[in-house]
């Protein structure tokens, strides 16, 4: 009976992380993605209000590793938001999510500042998504 109700409370925890994550991956929009060159650069990436709303922004490397160095949020509305992360992101990572500030979300563009580091002829791939 006790192994039954461990059994039961362990599938239970499983599963609710699961629908989390699950809904949590749902709720994200693809922004834009961008190939990233083998040097210190940038890359602008055009939203737009058509967008809409979003209260963060969580980005996924692929390819190779990329490391990003700032991030500058320009929202429709004439606000910066500006963040230094010096995040190192190997191939197939996710970032944490970085939390929009103000009331008006309605981003009109995003750049980044990043380099990669590509092995060789493997390039890499930035892609941004917004979460609501």
């Amino acid at each position: 009976m006790k192994t039954s109700l461990i059994l039961f409370t362990s599938l239970s925890i499983i599963l609710f992380f699961g629908y989390a994550s699950t809904a949590e991956a749902s709720s994200r929009t693809l922004l834009g993605q961008q190939n990233v060159a083998d040097r210190a650069d940038y890359d602008v990436f055009q939203v737009g209000p058509r967008q809409g709303a979003f209260n963060a922004l969580q980005v996924k490397a692929e390819g190779a590793p990329v490391e990003i160095k700032r991030i500058k949020i320009f929202f429709t509305n004439g606000s910066v938001q500006s963040i230094e992360k010096n995040v190192f992101l190997g191939p197939g990572s996710w970032s944490g999510f970085t939390d929009l500030k103000g009331s008006n979300r309605l981003i009109n563009r995003v750049v980044f500042y990043y380099q990669a580091h590509s092995p060789g002829w493997k390039s890499a791939q930035l892609k941004l998504f917004g979460l609501r």
